[in-house]
């Protein structure tokens, strides 16, 4: 009647919920690079990457963003003087987009 397996359809929803978050991942760069934010840095482990805007030390001002795949989340750390004023962690690209229209 079917022609798939169990074990088939097991497998691809497995596969889906793995690729969703990574999805989102690289969605979360891609607002901050539109927003104007350019790479700065990665972890030797590729999981985390840093963008910034405006400066490149959070010490001398401006906004940086931290994109964490194992968390799957990006925090956004705005500074002036070398005080950070605010930082929000966001878990989706349209969360982060609202927020960086409004800053």
């Amino acid at each position: 009647m079917f022609d798939f397996t169990f074990s088939e359809v097991q497998h691809s929803l497995q596969t889906k919920r793995k690729k969703a978050p990574m999805l989102e991942i690289h969605k979360l760069q891609e607002i901050a690079i539109a927003n104007g934010f350019r790479k700065t840095r990665t972890s030797v482990d590729g999981t985390v990457l840093w963008l910034t805007k405006n400066n490149d030390h959070l010490d001398s001002g401006g906004t940086r963003i931290c994109i964490d795949a194992v968390t799957r989340s990006a925090t956004t750390f705005q500074s002036t003087n070398g005080t950070i004023l605010e930082s929000k962690t966001f878990r989706n690209g349209q969360e982060m987009q609202s927020w960086l229209e409004l800053a």
